[in-house]
């Protein structure tokens, strides 16, 4: 529901747009007693749809007793149903200018709602006040339209009609039948990039991600096999293989990805980014944690808006024998663009160093308890002593010191469970003491290590597997048996209960030590040990690596008069940065009009929203300064009333000045402005503006544009920064300037300033400078520009940037 006021005359008019049941929008109007009926409008971006149905109605909910009631409704064409973000609103034709816009937003599916505050009529402040009270209710109106049209499991609210309109199903149809469960709360989102499937080999990437989902986050597992988008939308979640996790499949147009090892086509990406969009748009995904283990992966992570991307680096990409130069150099971007580096091993990080230094440790681990649930073999031993291994038998696998085991001891029998990938293994298939099972179930495992004496990790000491944590010693060891292994140095260094085997003679050698050596003591050393390496510890750790992703920042708002753009701006921020460490201060610069008590208003409401009030307006230095001394945040960055931000970025536009302690200011792209933050983009309102805006910034994903100035409508700064350079100059007065001034002063002290070019903010330019007239506005800048002048020598101005799209 979204309240809405506005005064015409005598007659007061409140409307209330309650959501769309099927194909019919409805909603309800309140007009004084005795009016006539108000013809209601209906129109989306596009344009008027036309004239609603209106019909008296005085026992409509929300009636107050000076009021008279009327119902309307509208039957929405099909047209609407094209997977296209749309917007709907309701008007009063009669009296355009007091009937408050309510509007909803869907993405090409009535069911979705989101409501959100259009641009307004000209209002009064009983308008207003409604208007930004509704801000808080519009995450209430969403979850409620969501439990309507889900009706505790799928099914339809009373009254409406089965489907959607033009034959749509029902969401949980659409979507799959998880989907009422994955629509929830949790305290982190995480979108699963992985490298394989969630039933093939249970490893790392399902484990991690199930222990995640233990610790109360959200984890939306993408599967590397797409579907074709049909009329059913962009994505299923498939099922739920753990609580919390959901196997997500994306449905994309176009030719489908050959597989995601060969990377993606810049018509692919836009694709899965689209499907991702809908995805998010639609399950809510808020503030996603992005886990990227294939760098074809990369454009796709990255082109998430405010995500906070994880490389968790499993294995030396470059050391496998199929890896294409391209997929090498998308490690390389990934390994220096993401905002985490989880590497799996100690000699893994020393190999990605020379790109990466700060990577975090957390290595493979057991599922401790499932895999000590293996029967223990009967001590002393009777019959014939069984060596086992289970996993992927590729051409890194030493078979040549199983055949020479095998053909030296006809006594043991050895169990090799595992596809054979590119390993030759006709030197063992046809002997008799050696069986092959190929792939079992997860599921099975801890039943045939029960069956297992003595077990292996016999592999080649290739570049790949000298970076190689391997899960199956855990696994091995959690079951209590023996292990006897190459010389990897993750397994010499882990502990002294393996037997390391230098060559195929020694490898038998060790195999019969450790047969002569096992027992009762040893077996519960083993498990003891495995304990302390469980994926639950893994878990705790990633979870305190994100935690440093997320510093603290302040958003610090300057308003003077003009209350209309500080409510948009206000607005935008509070419901677009997508970030959870987040401050907001509104300096309010001795405004005379709303802005003072509408703020305070929203910050009783807001926590995140603090309130800085000067007595009269102490210029753009003055004003920016008093905010910078409230704030907590280890970032600043400071914004214009008069902007309209964007999804994500919060996150994306302090990203530069995390991973480069030379970069000290970062500003984003605009639509308004003189120098080369301009971009040439056409759109009409706000919500055209986020999607051309998004469209555009991902052609332009990780890329920084060194400048010499920064408008400070918009600007990024860190604190150590604000402290060498200093606070902005209040010599300059109401304004002009100032950020000129600010920008060599902090090329002085050797900082960088960059454009953020896969950031972008919207700028309707110079509200508060406009009203000071022409000629006093000329007559402050060439004051302003004489003190620049004198400091800095000749301003040199600005410039557009030479590249398409830009100027």
């Amino acid at each position: 529901m979204f309240k809405v006021k506005g005064r015409n005359g005598r007659a007061m008019i409140r409307g209330v747009l309650d959501g769309i049941a099927g194909r019919e929008l409805r909603g309800r109007v309140f007009t004084l007693t005795g009016s006539a009926a108000p013809p209601v409008a209906v129109h989306d971006q596009d344009g008027p749809l036309g004239a609603a149905a209106v019909a008296a109605d005085d026992g409509v909910p929300g009636r107050r007793p000076h009021e008279a009631g009327w119902r309307f409704s509208f039957t929405l064409p099909d047209a609407l149903y094209d997977g296209r973000l749309r917007a709907l609103r309701a008007v009063d034709e009669a009296h355009p200018d007091a009937f408050e816009h309510a509007e909803l937003a869907f993405a090409g599916d009535p069911a979705i709602l989101r409501p959100r505050p259009a641009r307004p009529a000209r209002r009064t402040e009983a308008a207003r006040e409604d208007a930004l009270i509704a801000l808080t209710e519009s995450v209430r109106a969403q979850t409620a339209a969501l439990t309507r049209l889900l009706g505790g499991g799928g099914a339809e609210p009373a009254g409406a009609a089965p489907r959607l309109a033009g034959g749509a199903p029902r969401l949980t149809d659409r979507y799959g039948a998880t989907f009422p469960d994955a629509v929830r709360p949790a305290a982190r989102d995480v979108i699963w990039l992985g490298v394989i499937d969630w039933d093939f080999r249970i490893q790392r990437p399902q484990h991690l991600a199930a222990r995640l989902a233990d610790l109360h986050a959200r984890v939306f597992y993408v599967s590397i096999v797409f579907d074709q988008a049909d009329e059913r939308g962009r994505f299923r979640l498939l099922r739920s293989p753990h609580a919390g996790v959901y196997e997500l499949r994306l449905a994309l147009t176009g030719t489908l990805p050959k597989n995601i090892y060969a990377g993606f086509g810049e018509d692919q990406t836009a694709s899965v980014l689209a499907a991702l969009d809908e995805a998010i748009d639609v399950l809510g995904i808020a503030e996603p944690t992005v886990v990227v283990q294939y760098p074809s992966w990369y454009p796709v992570a990255c082109g998430i808006a405010g995500a906070t991307v994880v490389h968790d680096c499993l294995d030396l990409v470059s050391g496998f024998e199929d890896t294409t130069p391209e997929t090498i150099k998308l490690e390389n971007r990934l390994l220096h663009d993401a905002d985490l580096v989880v590497v799996s091993s100690k000699p893994l990080a020393e190999h990605v160093a020379p790109q990466r230094a700060d990577t975090v440790l957390i290595r493979n681990a057991a599922d401790v308890g499932f895999f000590a649930s293996a029967p223990a073999a009967p001590l002393p031993r009777t019959g014939r002593p069984v060596i086992g291994y289970f996993g992927a038998i590729a051409y890194w696998y030493e078979i040549g010191w199983i055949e020479h085991a095998a053909n030296a001891h006809p006594e043991w029998d050895f169990l090799l469970i595992g596809a054979s990938d590119g390993c030759d293994m006709r030197g063992v298939q046809n002997l008799p003491n050696v069986r092959l099972l190929g792939e079992r179930p997860y599921g099975e495992l801890p039943a045939l290590l029960g069956e297992m004496d003595v077990t292996v990790i016999p592999f080649k000491l290739t570049e790949l597997i000298t970076c190689t944590n391997p899960v199956k010693l855990y696994e091995y060891m959690a079951g209590g048996r023996p292990v006897v292994a190459s010389a990897m140095p993750e397994v010499v260094d882990a502990t002294d209960l393996v037997y390391i085997a230098r060559d195929a003679e020694d490898f038998a050698a060790q195999i019969a030590r450790a047969l002569a050596e096992d027992g009762p003591e040893l077996r519960e050393r083993r498990r003891r040990w495995a304990l302390e390496h469980n994926w639950h510890a893994r878990a705790d750790r990633m979870m305190d690596a994100l935690a440093t992703t997320r510093p603290s920042v302040s958003v610090v708002i300057l308003a003077y008069e003009h209350w209309s753009f500080t409510r948009a701006c206000l607005d935008s921020v509070l419901r677009f940065s997508d970030y959870a460490n987040l401050e907001v201060i509104v300096v309010d610069n001795g405004s005379r009009d709303a802005t003072p008590v509408m703020l305070r208003r929203i910050a009783a409401h807001d926590p995140r929203v603090k309130v800085v009030t000067n007595a009269e307006n102490l210029g753009f230095a003055a004003g920016n300064n008093a905010g910078i001394a409230a704030a907590r945040g280890d970032y600043v960055i400071l914004l214009n009333n008069d902007t309209y931000v964007t999804r994500g970025w919060v996150r994306d536009l302090i990203r530069p000045l995390q991973q480069d302690p030379s970069i000290g200011l970062a500003g984003p792209l605009t639509n308004n402005m003189g120098n080369e933050q301009k971009v040439d983009l056409a759109y009409d309102g706000m919500l055209e503006m986020a999607d051309v805006a998004r469209r555009f910034v991902r052609r332009h994903t990780r890329r920084r544009f060194d400048v010499s100035t920064l408008a400070f409508f918009c600007v990024a700064l860190r604190r150590d920064v604000i402290e060498r350079v200093g606070l902005l100059d209040v010599a300059y007065g109401v304004g002009f300037y100032e950020d000129d001034d600010y920008c060599r002063r902090a090329e002085r002290a050797g900082y960088r300033m960059v454009v953020v070019d896969d950031v972008f903010v919207h700028h309707h330019m110079s509200a508060s400078f406009d009203a000071l007239g022409a000629e006093r506005k000329r007559e402050q800048m060439e004051r302003n520009k004489a003190i620049y002048e004198a400091r800095w020598g000749p301003w040199r101005p600005h410039r557009y940037r030479n590249a398409p799209g830009f100027g």
